[in-house]
């Protein structure tokens, strides 16, 4: 677990000394695959944009013949022509799963989550979303290991709190779990849903494409009761009823579009 924070704390403070973005920068993508970073001197009397390269040049362009465009009002950019969006939509997928053991190690039982979002920039600082996820835990009562399956729709929203690279950020989904029945041995389970959330921080990593990827760490919990049946290690039929809260940590590895 030390590891794990220092190496966060490093990666976190090496940004802000290595990484911080100019306000006064634009970046320009060109159709003809070219591209520029620095400053905007102004415009020519034919109306071209002029622009000041951090390598010194001069780079003449009509906006209209740019690809993609950013500057204060929509984007963060630094001077490797790396840059975050901070306006329009997005859409972000993630792949989850609890530490099985680096926090807990009596903890082995098993939780992987999938979900999607879509989402908007309401400010450069804030994020809001809504979306649906697939999630699988293990989960204990009374000695026997069974597995809960949920089919979750939520809200999202998430806070930067930096404005480096790799930006900090904390984010937080609440919604509701319906659970996925299964037949065993003949026997239906009785599985019901229940709140479903999600909240944590981590780190937003700049890049020159469109697509940027995200680390984080969260906790998840899930409500959930129902009826079980199972066979003990002499071959006895137990049936049991269950309401209980499943709580997990988790790794986030997640990759946003747009």
């Amino acid at each position: 677990m030390n590891r794990i924070l220092l190496s966060f704390l490093c990666l976190f403070f090496t940004g802000i000394l290595s990484g911080q973005k100019n306000s006064d920068r634009i970046l320009v993508y060109m159709r003809d695959g070219a591209a520029y970073v620095g400053d905007l001197l102004g415009k020519d009397d034919s109306g071209m944009t002029i622009l000041k390269t951090i390598e010194g040049d001069t780079a003449y362009f009509f906006r209209a013949s740019a690809k993609r465009y950013y500057d204060a009002d929509n984007a963060i950019i630094f001077d490797n022509r790396k840059f975050f969006k901070t306006s329009g939509t997005f859409m972000h997928t993630a792949l989850s799963f609890n530490t099985i053991g680096v926090f807990d190690k009596d903890d082995r039982r098993f939780s992987g989550h999938l979900e999607f979002i879509f989402g908007k920039r309401l400010k450069p600082y804030f994020n809001i979303g809504g979306g649906m996820g697939v999630e699988a835990n293990e989960a204990r009562v009374a000695g026997f290991t069974f597995n809960a399956q949920f089919l979750s729709f939520f809200g999202y929203g998430r806070l930067y709190l930096t404005r480096s690279k790799p930006r900090l950020f904390v984010f937080g989904r609440l919604g509701y779990g319906l659970p996925s029945v299964e037949l065993e041995e003949g026997m239906e389970r009785q599985h019901f849903g229940g709140i479903n959330t999600q909240y944590g921080g981590g780190f937003h990593f700049a890049s020159r494409k469109r697509r940027k990827f995200l680390l984080s760490f969260g906790h998840y919990m899930q409500k959930t009761k129902g009826e079980e049946s199972f066979f003990d290690h002499l071959g006895n039929e137990v049936h049991t009823k269950y309401d209980i809260l499943i709580n997990r940590l988790l790794i986030k590895l997640g990759v946003e579009f747009k």
